[in-house]
């Protein structure tokens, strides 16, 4: 897991050095989203062409949860496709989760190593634990913890994000080719999600998101694959994160609860005076862009 602090300041330096689209074009093309769990008739048109649809999220806030689950309801309108929800959480997870779905006792919780972890990051959220039990009404929804059980091998901080994003991505791809051909819904850190490379400095760091269209079996092309990156005026979230980091092999996290952050003005957050849009646009390593104008923390949840 990348280091929070980390995280927000190259999530801000993206904002200001790749092509911002026009006042003009948000604009102009922005669809409006009044209800971040109830989304507006005419995203459906815009989702149908995808197998794929990445949600590049920052942990630990109520929004993101929200946006998904309008997501899955739209999607699960239709009867005929089976839709999958891959979380970015451990497959030794997925009996816990099998029996939360299948009773909605929140007390299962209490057997798993994520939500009982003194190190909350924020995955294992009351909004969360939220979106999951909305699921449960959803028939032909499956909620799959995604991430591979088994710990990078490697011995440098960028070798083990690949190898964990490979396998994550391998992982999707499993799904996508089985005979039920679902249609899969991923919720995972926004960089990991990036359908190129994602520059950590001077290192290209290979993404979850560039195996999905780079592997050898079953590969996806770009019209596939909707990778959704989430933009921002402020954000208040729950995160654990180290007093220093001094480079990309971050220590480890220190202490956990609510950190902000703030980005400058700019098109996204001045052309329009919405909360939350919806705008297609071509970007680095994300074709769609989510706009929230305030991301609110979600706080752990305690079985």
């Amino acid at each position: 897991m990348i280091h929070f602090t980390l995280l927000l300041l190259l999530l801000t330096l993206s904002m200001c050095a790749f092509a911002m689209p026009s006042k003009e074009t948000i604009v102009s093309h922005a669809v409006k989203i009044e209800h971040l769990d109830q989304l507006p008739n005419q995203l459906l048109s815009l989702l149908t062409p995808y197998r794929v649809i990445l949600i590049g999220e920052i942990h630990g806030t109520k929004e993101l949860p929200a946006f998904c689950l309008g997501i899955l309801k739209m999607l699960a309108v239709d009867k005929n496709t089976p839709v999958i929800l891959a979380l970015e959480i451990s497959e030794a997870e997925q009996p816990i989760f099998d029996e939360f779905m299948g009773t909605g006792n929140s007390q299962v919780f209490e057997k798993s190593s994520l939500f009982t972890d003194k190190q909350q990051y924020g995955i294992s959220s009351e909004a969360m634990v939220q979106l999951l039990t909305s699921l449960r009404k959803i028939d032909n929804v499956r909620v799959l913890c995604s991430l591979s059980k088994d710990s990078p091998s490697k011995a440098s901080f960028q070798e083990n994000q690949e190898e964990r994003d490979f396998k994550w991505a391998a992982f999707i791809l499993k799904q996508l080719c089985s005979k039920e051909t679902p249609r899969v819904v991923v919720m995972g850190g926004s960089i990991h999600l990036s359908l190129i490379p994602y520059m950590l400095g001077n290192v290209p760091l290979k993404t979850m998101g560039y195996y999905l269209l780079h592997s050898k079996e079953c590969p996806l092309t770009q019209a596939q694959v909707l990778a959704i990156d989430i933009k921002f005026k402020d954000v208040n979230a729950w995160v654990c994160f180290s007093d220093t980091c001094e480079n990309m092999d971050a220590p480890p996290a220190t202490r956990c609860g609510e950190m902000s952050h703030s980005i400058p003005e700019n098109n996204y957050s001045t052309a329009l005076n919405w909360d939350s849009y919806f705008l297609m646009e071509t970007s680095e390593g994300h074709n769609t862009t989510l706009f929230i104008r305030k991301l609110s923390a979600s706080k752990p949840f305690i079985p």
